[in-house]
């Protein structure tokens, strides 16, 4: 996928921060565990694992952590956006299977009451789900190749503390995933006092070897982005604010950029990246020159576009 999103990574350590010490394994997101581990209550070593099977999970109350329910409705088409403010509830996606950072059971079970009917309603079947340090996965079964992904906006891509205009770009976005042919199955406003306000969309795309070769909606964050190289390279560009934020649907595409005196220099390392991002079996886009102005510390500067 995307490189870690800051907003991401800064719920995961709060999350971890305020429950136990124990360091959640590495991988766990990513990889259903043993069958062996999974059969019921028990120990892995000193620490307790256990899961929530089906009829507990339809007898799970529903009252304690609130489900987030609707706030507004763009259209028909579009699921009805919720607000989540508890970030054991807010769902990060693995390869098959949402998982959450949470700091209790009741909390667990609020992420599987809330998450396991949105699956099921999207053609998935919820897995038996497992819970172990502060960490919930909840996998799921069926559509083939299709998987469920997430894209949790980057605050720059709309006006700070202006929910109106937050919604208005959480219902762009929305649209052109539907549009593009990823159906949506959740959106939410997310509001804790340790993060800028921002937004959730859940969708349904195609998986790939690779996460970063998936069609998903993504963000690049970088300095001087043209557009135009992105829609050359068959990306749909959504947004493209402030210089720094460009909201896209397409795989996952990198920039870098390279600098020298003399043009044949520049053409040189160029060509030695070409090189270098087809040995790791990524793709080159294309290069876009400029000369700098006169008393910088180069003379020309070349942003490098290339599929991971």
């Amino acid at each position: 996928m995307t490189p870690i999103l800051p907003l991401l990574a800064a719920a995961a350590s709060l999350a971890l921060a305020s429950g136990p010490a124990n360091a959640v394994p590495k991988g766990a997101p990513d990889a259903r565990p043993p069958a062996s581990t999974a059969s019921g209550p028990g120990t892995l070593g000193s620490t307790d694992f256990s899961y929530t099977g089906a009829a507990r999970l339809r007898a799970l109350p529903a009252e304690g952590v609130p489900a987030p329910g609707p706030i507004v409705s763009f259209s028909a088409a579009l699921p009805a956006v919720g607000r989540i403010t508890d970030l054991g509830l807010l769902a990060q996606t693995g390869r098959k299977n949402l998982y959450s950072y949470n700091d209790t059971r009741e909390q667990h079970d609020a992420f599987l009451v809330m998450w396991a009917p949105i699956l099921s309603a999207a053609g998935f079947t919820p897995g038996q789900p497992t819970r172990e340090h502060s960490l919930s996965v909840l996998p799921y079964e069926g559509g083939d190749d299709l998987v469920v992904r997430e894209f949790l906006a980057e605050p720059l891509q709309f006006k700070p503390k202006d929910e109106p205009d937050r919604l208005a770009n959480l219902a762009m976005v929305a649209g052109a995933a539907r549009d593009a042919g990823f159906p949506v199955i959740a959106n939410y406003l997310v509001d804790h006092p340790y993060l800028l306000p921002t937004y959730a969309l859940y969708y349904v795309t195609h998986g790939a070897d690779k996460l970063e070769r998936e069609v998903q909606v993504r963000v690049l964050k970088k300095e001087g982005v043209d557009p135009a190289v992105l829609e050359r390279a068959g990306l749909k560009v959504l947004q493209s604010k402030d210089d720094f934020v460009t909201v896209y649907i397409g795989q996952e595409v990198g920039m870098v950029y390279r600098a020298a005196d003399e043009l044949p220099d520049l053409q040189l390392k160029i060509d030695e990246f070409k090189k270098f991002i087809a040995g790791q079996g990524g793709r080159f886009l294309e290069a876009k020159v400029t000369a700098l102005p006169p008393g910088s510390w180069r003379k020309y500067v070349a942003d490098l576009y290339f599929f991971f």
